[in-house]
């Protein structure tokens, strides 16, 4: 699955777009009892994909706590870069750089000499047998073979294409798999397809007339793929096998662990343990919750330095009612507790109810006293001002007329 998913990668169709959601499942590392070609370049893959699990999860989160003074417990990671360095070689300071497995297996491949993978596995043997990732055949295994110290387990390759006289298994041949026998016009036959998916598989292939190896293409899709991986935010899925017997409800528990702590799972799970799940920069917690600052503090937040944001966060939190042990302030980040965001969100619901409380009684206060003073200013002013007595005269009544009694009646 993950040559499939780097050669789409590199396969020259359109780029993806700036924003997708991508899925990769990819095989595990492969161990059977005779590995071949196709065992070394998914093993490979797994490697590759490996150190990203290991940045991802374990590396790049230890870096950020250092870099903002988190204080959190140095946890060793399991470190494959030697597994890579094997496969693909290593760069010297202000010289060539030394070529790794599979650019002594392309050299093979693409030698004018007949094809021998006796040959190939001396070259290998040559060349890194002193690698702490690499290990010559013992007496009893087979003399075309070598061990790869993988970062969950040790494998044998044996690679069986003899040469000469010695013949040997061709179906098998590590350089007879590497070479590209693909007819030349195939490619253009196959670009010109009507199927858009067929066509872009070719597409790349057309246009690049040299007849490469197959190590050499694998090991740039996979560099494309994790490159690609690299630029977006990962999650992962690790899948343990239980047994080596395929039964149900049936846990080898030294299996299990060994798995765990090889993939880097109990190294990510122990960062994540004694580290903050929750990484928020004071910046934009402030900007969430401004409406509980007073304008002072929003003119702070913004104009103000980095201390004066880290010491209105801390306060923020005081408010809320957060202990100092459910997070740590970091240079410029808080960094909390599994489930610190959503309880500082509800407790700034309780603080936002209150204010909004404290406010409406104030104002019903206001009007309260607003109305006893509009009351006591109105009898101030009858006290100072006495009624007076009227100027008119008191006028007799007059008799009405015959007419307008009777209309009264």
């Amino acid at each position: 699955a993950a040559a499939a998913a780097g050669g789409e990668a590199a396969g020259g169709g359109a780029a993806p777009p700036s924003s997708f959601v991508g899925l990769l499942d990819i095989f595990g590392m492969e161990t059977f009892e005779r590995n071949g070609y196709e065992q070394l370049l998914i093993n490979f893959a797994n490697e590759k994909l490996q150190a990203l699990f290991v940045s991802e999860a374990v590396e790049l989160v230890r870096a950020e706590f250092v870099s903002e003074g988190i204080r959190v417990e140095l946890i060793d990671s399991p470190d494959n870069s030697a597994v890579l360095e094997l496969f693909e070689g290593a760069k010297r300071r202000g010289g060539y750089p030394r070529p790794g497995l599979l650019s002594i297996l392309n050299e093979e491949t693409a030698s004018p000499k007949p094809p021998d993978d006796a040959r190939l596995v001396e070259a290998l043997h040559r060349r890194f047998a002193e690698h702490p990732a690499y290990r010559k055949p013992a007496a009893a295994e087979p003399a075309t073979s070598f061990t790869v110290r993988h970062f969950s387990a040790q494998v044998t390759y044996t690679a069986a294409g003899g040469g000469g006289a010695g013949g040997g298994d061709v179906a098998r041949s590590f350089l007879k798999k590497n070479k590209d026998e693909l007819h030349a016009k195939l490619p253009a036959l196959m670009a010109a397809s009507r199927w858009p998916f067929v066509r872009d598989l070719f597409l790349a292939r057309a246009a690049d007339s040299r007849r490469g190896e197959v190590a050499r293409q694998f090991a740039a899709s996979m560099k494309e793929l994790t490159e690609t991986l690299a630029a977006t935010d990962q999650h992962f899925i690790r899948c343990i096998k239980p047994n080596d017997r395929r039964t149900p409800f049936d846990f080898d528990e030294a299996l299990v662990r060994s798995q765990l702590q090889s993939c880097g799972v109990l190294a990510a799970a122990c960062v994540a343990q004694a580290g903050f799940p929750y990484r928020r920069t004071f910046l934009s917690m402030l900007d969430d919750f401004r409406d509980l600052l007073t304008l002072e503090e929003q003119r702070l937040a913004w104009g103000g330095s980095a201390a004066e944001r880290k010491a209105m966060v801390r306060k923020l939190l005081t408010q809320a009612g957060f202990a100092d042990e459910d997070y740590q302030l970091g240079r410029t980040m808080v960094f909390g507790s599994a489930g610190l965001e959503a309880q500082f969100a509800e407790r700034a619901r309780e603080l936002r109810e209150r204010r909004e409380a404290d406010e409406r009684a104030r104002q019903r206060e206001a009007e309260a006293m607003s109305a006893e003073q509009k009351a006591r200013l109105a009898e101030m002013e009858r006290e100072r001002s006495p009624s007076l007595p009227s100027l008119s005269p008191s006028l007799p009544s007059l008799p009405l007329s015959p007419q307008k009694a009777r209309l009264a009646e």
